[in-house]
């Protein structure tokens, strides 16, 4: 998704470790992009805090509207999808849906930036 909104011409960075220190210099003008597919785990949500501590606007994508992820964000785009568990415990839910708004969102984008 990073590279994907970078190679149309807004800077992105993909962060892959809930414990990056989210600072002002990062968060200004800028937007957070947080998936998840429950929308209710405890680093994300705490990560996601963060960037709104520091003015940030948060946009998740999530596959369950009323998740705690969805509320705290100022923006949610909800997927519905059954989520799909091997063992109960590991998580292979389609994430074809979290790919497509991605992309439709750059693409959108993409168009904004050339007119």
């Amino acid at each position: 998704g990073a590279r994907f909104f970078s190679n149309i011409g807004k800077f992105s960075n993909h962060i892959d470790d809930p414990y990056f220190p989210v600072t002002n210099d990062m968060a200004k003008n800028a937007l957070a992009i947080v998936l998840s597919v429950s929308g209710e785990t405890e680093e994300i949500l705490r990560f996601a805090s963060q960037f709104s501590l520091h003015n940030c606007k948060v946009l998740s994508i999530t596959s369950h509207e009323h998740s705690r992820l969805a509320k705290l964000a100022d923006f949610n785009l909800s997927w519905h999808v059954p989520q799909t568990r091997i063992g109960g415990v590991y998580d292979i839910t389609t994430q074809i849906p979290v790919i497509y708004i991605l992309e439709s969102l750059g693409r959108k984008l993409a168009r904004k930036l050339t007119e």
